[in-house]
């Protein structure tokens, strides 16, 4: 897994520690904007849509708008014994034009 912003790949472990810290980051730049509570950013997917390729598989894809540009997402959700958990996530930034 990749870290969240960073181009590095995690494969023993430290990913945890890292989302940790991203989210740390989060709550710190909202605490300097009075945010002392979550939710500490507001996300507001526009053209959600839920694709289930398979009955334990979920692509869920949307976009977000920032500044008016649109920041595209995607995660792949799989069905487990102990519910669903995120398998991937893809996200991709588009140029202003």
């Amino acid at each position: 897994m990749y870290s969240p912003t960073e181009m590095t790949r995690f494969d023993d472990g430290s990913f945890d520690a890292e989302w940790q810290r991203a989210f740390q980051q989060i709550r710190q730049t909202a605490a300097t904007r009075g945010i002392t509570t979550a939710p500490y950013v507001k996300v507001d997917p526009q053209e959600m849509r839920i694709d289930f390729p398979s009955p334990t598989v979920a692509v869920i894809t949307f976009h977000l708008t920032d500044n008016n540009r649109p920041r595209r997402r995607m995660f792949v959700a799989a069905r487990t014994d102990a519910g669903w958990k995120l398998a991937n996530l893809d996200s991709s930034d588009l140029s202003g034009r």
